[in-house]
């Protein structure tokens, strides 16, 4: 009966620490398909982005870095959020503001707001940058908001 329950323990001990690691691993996402990525302002630049070509390590940075490398797109942020992007900044009570069709990165609180962009309407982001779901077929859309 201890042999048994020596052996049991043990199982449950690697079981527990294969579980462990799994949850460490970071999640790398190399989507098939396509998303668009605007970057709003007057003058609105929208980019086509082949997720087979994107390590979507770090969401939306990832697509950010690899548009900074593929079309020389400048962008600056601090822990995850978005400082600058293109011609757009933040200064003057104007803020870098990022709006998704990805649901499940929706702001769900009382300060959610939708915009159009063509024929689609886009939620802002609830999550940082780093922290955005990237996937086939999204939109996400890049602008600026004022809070003053």
């Amino acid at each position: 009966m201890k042999k048994f329950l020596s052996v049991l323990i043990c199982l449950t001990i690697v079981l527990a620490l294969s579980f462990a690691f799994v949850g460490c691993t970071p999640e790398t996402d190399n989507a098939e398909g396509a998303m668009l990525l605007v970057v709003g302002g007057d003058n609105p630049v929208e980019y086509q982005v082949d997720l087979s070509k994107v390590e979507l390590t770090q969401g939306l940075l990832s697509v950010l870095e690899y548009l900074k490398e593929t079309e020389g797109l400048e962008f600056a942020h601090q822990e995850g959020f978005l400082t600058s992007v293109g011609a757009l900044s933040q200064g003057g009570g104007h803020y870098i503001y990022v709006y998704t069709t990805v649901e499940k990165d929706f702001d769900v609180s009382q300060y959610a707001e939708t915009i159009q962009y063509k024929d689609t309407t886009l939620t802002n982001a609830g999550v940082g940058a780093k922290e955005m779901t990237i996937e086939n077929g999204c939109t996400v859309y890049i602008g600026t908001i004022y809070w003053g």
